[in-house]
């Protein structure tokens, strides 16, 4: 994908920096002092930009090595090998969008309608994707590419962070906002497809972060549907959960 441009960053970090869920993110890479070269964090960043520009097999502990400028032997005091790198840019990618999706919905007031929560998530999960984006972009990217057992051990934060999309479709379903017969885990994989790659072709210029995630939660949830449930009628089709109980049970299942 190609790098914004200065001016595209410069407002991208504006949006970021002057949006209420933007202040609530934390940086990926935080620090509470200066980190000399070669230091974990840098060699993580170095992995982020590999993984996402160059994909998991051309991420090699030499090519990161290079790129943060230090010997390849150097990254061994701080990672026991390329896995254990990848791993943790993959599980922070995921990481700092949960944090910050689980900000925004908190800050909302109890009585929030599944519409403005839907929005709230969106917009958060937006605004940390370009934030960090190094990191989320190479969760997105490499996911698929990498070896199964590290794929299982970094499936489980994505498990969580997709938790918080299935309570947000559940409670939409119970308020009236999706038709009936919709399955809803192919409406919460509908979303997460379309606001992990939204990242990937936003332009500031274009279309601003909010317009986007009013225009998905329309879509979504339809103009003229929610706020009233609608009673059931038998059971519920596959996938089609019945109330947040439910999901929560599905939940301690996997775990």
């Amino acid at each position: 994908m190609k790098k914004p441009d200065g001016a595209s960053l410069k407002a991208q970090t504006a949006q970021i920096v002057s949006h209420p869920a933007g202040r609530r993110a934390k940086p990926a890479g935080a620090r509470n002092k200066i980190e000399q070269p070669g230091g974990a964090r840098q060699i993580l960043d170095a992995a982020a930009w590999l993984l996402r520009h160059r994909g998991y097999e051309a991420t090699t502990t030499r090519a990161i090595a290079e790129r943060v400028g230090i010997k390849a032997g150097s990254i061994y005091h701080h990672f026991s090998s390329k896995d254990a790198i990848v791993e943790q840019v993959v599980n922070e990618g995921v990481r700092v969008v949960h944090e910050s999706v689980t900000a925004a919905l908190d800050a909302l007031p109890a009585k929030a309608n599944p519409r403005s929560r839907l929005q709230a998530a969106i917009t958060a999960h937006l605004l940390s994707s370009l934030e960090h984006s190094d990191y989320t972009s190479a969760c997105i990217r490499a996911f698929a590419f990498l070896p199964a057992e590290l794929r299982k051990t970094c499936r489980l934060e994505r498990r969580r962070y997709e938790d918080i999309w299935r309570e947000i479709v559940v409670d939409a379903a119970e308020a009236g906002y999706i038709p009936e017969g919709v399955s809803l885990d192919a409406a919460r994989l509908m979303l997460l497809g379309a606001v992990n790659w939204a990242g990937e072709w936003y332009r500031p210029n274009r279309v601003s972060i909010d317009q986007i995630s009013a225009s998905f939660a329309k879509l979504t949830f339809g103009p003229n549907r929610g706020d009233k449930p609608k009673p059931a009628k038998g059971p519920a089709p596959r996938g089609q959960i019945g109330s947040k109980r439910m999901a929560a049970a599905s939940r301690n299942q996997r775990s």
